[in-house]
Parts: C-alpha cells; structure tokens; sequence
C-alpha cells in the first residue's frame, strides 16, 4: 500500500509540479534575440537625482510604487547631475553621470533636487515636476490616446557585448512638427553609497548598499535624437537600425534599452519602451 501511495505521489509531482509552458518556445544562447511591440501607451519619467541628494530616495521610491500601480506602462530613467552627483572621498567615488545627463540638466534647466520631468510636459509652465506631482501628470497621461508606437527587435552577442537593434516606428495620428526618436542604456542593481535623510527608506545619513536602479549610462542615438519624419502621416511607418557595444563596466544582465519618441518643437514625448539588452 505505501508503495501504491508513494507511485501516486511521484507521478502527481511529474504532472503538477512545473509551470506550463505554452508554445512557441524560445531558447535563448549566446545570440539573444528578443522582440518587444505592445500597443499600449505607456510614460517616461526622467527623475533628475544624485547621490548626494538626501531627499532624493523618497523621490526614487515615489517613481518606482508608480511603476508598480501601473505595471508595464512606467520606464523611468534616473540621470545623476549637478553638485549632488560630484565625487566625495572615501565613499562616494562612483560616477553615475554622463553627458547625455549634462546636457539634459543644463537644457531643461534643472537646480532644485530631485526634480522630474513626466512625458516631458509642462505643469504651470515648466516641464519640471515635483515628485509630488508625478503620480497626478501619469494618471493623466496614461489616460490619452496613443499617438505612435514603437517596437523594439534586438540581438545580442555575449561574445563580443555588441548588440543590434531594429526600432519600428508606427505613426498612428498626423503630426504637424518633426518626430524624433532618442535610443539610450540605463542599469539597474547598482549597489553603492546614496544620501539619505528619511529612516523609511533606509540608513540615515549614508546607506551603504542602496540599490541603484534605471541609472542613464548612456546613448545609442544622440540626447535628441534621430529625425524619424519631418511631416508624419497618419499609418505611416519608419524603421531604424543601430548597433552598439557594452561598456565592459557595466553588467549585461542589468542593461536596458529605452526607446522614445517626441515632438521636436513641444519636447513632449509620444511614447517609450524598455527592454533588457539580454
């Protein structure tokens, strides 16, 4: 009888056990290839940070619980800038800035931090946005109807840390200004020294281990981009190849690829996608 029970068991683990996979199934290699295209409107954040900023865990946390209450639909990228991303002896030695950060810190205008801008729109005037503003501009922006879409068809070699990657642009509404398009890279789990001055998000006043996430590490395409159409029709559809190499520095597995797209004259972003380079 027990060994009636124990058969029974073994086959049930056999059935039950796993997870089902439906097809088509996709084995990933030293190749990666992967293709992301879902035609929802989704909502960049650019959160301009440091860390030396001690407010500024509480304005990443605010960035991210929004990413959690609208899943799938939020990419943030954290761009290190201005005196509070400068270099501080013995712990605070590693530089997340970069150019593309620079120049976006010196174009929009940015002293007060943290600061954001959402979609790039402007709240009474400026395109910069309280953090305590940034859940009311996503509400508002994901309730808008979707203008172009974009998607994304990547391939990656582990062998040499290059990647190409094939970005569609599909024109959904007539625009009467330029369309542009912007390929950048930011990393996640980057575990370093932050500021901080709020116990309910760590250590005050240094956390040693934060965690770093949607850190801007660069661009494939310049800060402004790519011209996709100078006069968009509606159904129109543009396609544009690029091709990269990992910084040795950073982590393959950590890489996003965000992709959007804005009116030139407005700065006021259409849409965006991320995806993981691997």
């Amino acid at each position: 009888m027990k060994n009636i029970l124990l058969y029974i068991f073994l086959i049930t683990i056999a059935l039950f056990g796993c997870d089902n996979i439906e097809p088509p199934y996709i084995q990933q290699n030293a190749n990666t290839d992967t293709t992301i295209n879902n035609n929802i409107k989704r909502v960049l954040i650019e959160e301009f940070t440091g860390h030396l900023c001690p407010n500024c865990p509480e304005a990443s946390h605010i960035a991210e619980n929004l990413q959690q209450l609208y899943p799938g639909k939020i990419t943030i990228i954290a761009i290190h800038s201005g005196n509070f991303a400068n270099l501080i002896s013995p712990n605070y030695m590693t530089d997340f800035r970069t150019e593309e950060g620079n120049i976006l810190n010196t174009s929009f205008g940015v002293n007060t931090y943290p600061s954001g801008m959402v979609d790039r729109v402007q709240l009474l005037g400026s395109h910069l946005i309280s953090p305590n503003e940034w859940g009311s501009v996503v509400t508002d922006r994901l309730s808008e109807q979707l203008t172009a879409n974009i998607s994304i068809t990547t391939q990656y070699n582990e062998s040499n840390r290059n990647f190409n990657c094939t970005i569609k642009t599909n024109i959904l509404s007539t625009f009467d200004n330029p369309l542009m398009l912007v390929a950048l890279l930011t990393e996640d789990s980057i575990i370093d020294y932050q500021k901080n001055n709020n116990p309910l998000y760590g250590l005050t006043p240094d956390i040693p281990d934060y965690v770093h996430n949607h850190v801007l590490r660069g661009s494939i395409t310049n800060i402004w981009g790519d011209t996709i159409c100078a006069n968009c029709l509606a159904n129109d559809s543009y396609e544009k190849t690029y091709n990269y190499t990992l910084s040795n520095e950073w982590d393959e597995d950590n890489v996003n690829i965000v992709v959007y797209c804005y009116d030139a004259e407005t700065q006021e972003i259409r849409q965006v996608i991320e995806q993981r380079i691997r």
